[in-house]
């Protein structure tokens, strides 16, 4: 049951992670900075931009503040080997 809590509360708090972020990419929308690196003021490249929508940097500062890749840190139980848990 706490396994089950736990990777919930994992998802709960990635989700409003990709929620902020995608916030903030919209704030830059409206304030006209969307596409500009936050780290360099160079123009963020489109297919970078096509590729991750949120993107705050160009390629050359990607991890100064991109979001890092989000998922499931365990299996589902579906995906669990069967047999007797411990």
């Amino acid at each position: 049951m706490a396994q089950t809590a736990d990777h919930y509360a994992a998802v709960l708090s990635a989700s409003e992670g990709v929620l902020d972020d995608v916030e903030r990419a919209l704030a830059r929308l409206d304030d006209g900075t969307y596409g500009v690196c936050e780290a360099c003021g160079g123009p963020i490249d489109h297919a970078r931009l096509d590729e991750l929508p949120v993107a705050r940097t160009c390629a050359g500062h990607p991890r100064l503040t991109d979001p890092a890749p989000t998922g499931p840190s365990e299996p589902r139980p579906a995906e669990r080997p069967a047999g007797p848990s411990a």
